[in-house]
C-alpha cells in the first residue's frame, strides 16, 4: 500500500495523526504485547486474548453538584425565617 501511495498523501495522513491521533493507546499496546507473546507461546493453551493487557479501570463515582443555597446554609448555619 505504501509503495502505491504518493508522498503528499502520506504526509497529509502523518500531519492528521499528529493533530488527531487515531486509536486507543492502551488497546494498541495490548495488541502488540499479545501478538509477541502469542508468537512465543509453546502450547495453544498459553495463547492470550488481544485485550489481555488492557487495564480494567474502575469507574469513578460522579460527584454530586452542590447547589449554592445548600452550601451557604452549611457555611453560615441554617436560619429560620
Amino acid at each position: 500500500m505504501l509503495e502505491n501511495m504518493p508522498a503528499e498523501v502520506f504526509d497529509e495522513w502523518l500531519a492528521f495523526y499528529h493533530v488527531e491521533p487515531f486509536g486507543e493507546d492502551w488497546l494498541q499496546t495490548s495488541y502488540l504485547c499479545s501478538i509477541v507473546l502469542n508468537l512465543l507461546a509453546k502450547k495453544k493453551g498459553d495463547l492470550l486474548d488481544l485485550d489481555s493487557f488492557v487495564p480494567k479501570f474502575k469507574e469513578q463515582p460522579t460527584k454530586k453538584a452542590i447547589d449554592d443555597q445548600y452550601l451557604n446554609a452549611m457555611r453560615y448555619g441554617k436560619k429560620d425565617g
